[in-house]
């Protein structure tokens, strides 16, 4: 798992910088505590070939169980899951520039029969505050936000493109890092399915807000979004949250996590709500830094 998170701080890190810096002959260098620097073939940063940047890494090998609530248009039912996965997530600030990318990637099973979960966000932009080196400021970001996966009783997926951010980002290195930002964009595509009943998702616009606090000694995650999807009967509103709250101690942490995903699905000329509720527990193994290195 550390290694993953050297690997995706290194081209996060890279992708961030290429736009303001480009020297000859670069190579990539990583130590144990996945810092990055690039300089010339003697791998020393030298001069103005060097690019201060600071770099967020949460990067958990997790065990996961907990309990689906699923209630559907003729039944419930609350299936008891397990499963295994990893979750980096890797923020890079540098040069006035910002990038962030979580991977999300997990197989299990349980009373609802095999469950498996992929899923990716990736998003590059700026800060908007003026000047540079600064802890904290505004930023805005674009990029890309895809999931899919589910069991046996429960399926979702979503594919949005473009996703925009905008919000406030603070890192304060070895000591805390929080971004706090209103999201929206376009849904392309997905589909909500529970127990018996689906509902497709088509063209529509989203809207949310998402929160990130990262310390020495605790992380909390969340992200909600509704999307307005007009496509499909009973054109009502799609509402989707996640929240993952851990204590972090030395190379491990203990999380509550919990996921709402709710929808209106039509059946027979009528309109019922559906949901798919989710709270447990993680065990990880973690990697966990907020450090500044120069490129």
């Amino acid at each position: 798992m550390l290694k993953l998170a050297k690997y995706v701080s290194g081209v996060l890190t890279c992708a961030a910088v290429s736009w303001v810096a480009t020297p000859a002959h670069a190579q990539v260098k990583m130590d144990a505590g996945a810092k990055v620097a690039v300089g010339d073939t003697s791998g020393n940063c030298q001069g103005d070939k060097c690019v201060p940047a600071d770099v967020v890494v949460y990067a958990p090998f997790d065990l996961r169980l907990g309990r689906w609530t699923l209630e559907g248009v003729q039944r419930d039912y609350d299936p008891l899951q397990f499963t295994v996965g990893i979750n980096p997530d890797v923020t890079v600030h540098a040069m006035g520039l910002t990038t962030r990318t979580i991977i999300t990637a997990n197989l299990g099973g349980g009373n609802a029969g095999f469950e498996w979960n992929l899923g990716g966000m990736w998003m590059f932009g700026g800060r908007l505050s003026i000047g540079q080196g600064e802890e904290g400021g505004l930023f805005a970001r674009i990029g890309l936000d895809t999931h899919l996966g589910g069991n046996s009783d429960y399926y979702m997926s979503h594919l949005s493109l473009p996703r925009f951010e905008l919000g406030y980002q603070l890192i304060k290195i070895d000591k805390m890092f929080v971004e706090a930002a209103g999201r929206t964009g376009l849904t392309l595509t997905g589909r909500h399915e529970v127990l018996d009943r689906t509902r497709d998702l088509g063209f529509s616009l989203e809207a949310g807000g998402t929160v990130t606090l990262q310390m020495p000694f605790l992380r909390l995650y969340v992200d909600a979004v509704r999307i307005y999807e007009k496509d499909n009967a009973p054109e009502t509103p799609v509402d989707r949250g996640t929240l993952d709250l851990c204590g972090l101690l030395s190379r491990f942490s203990l999380c509550f996590t919990a996921s709402a995903n709710r929808a209106e699905v039509r059946s027979y000329g009528d309109d019922y709500d559906t949901k798919a509720d989710f709270i447990g527990a993680k065990l990880q193994a973690t990697d966990a830094q907020i450090t500044h290195t120069n490129f």
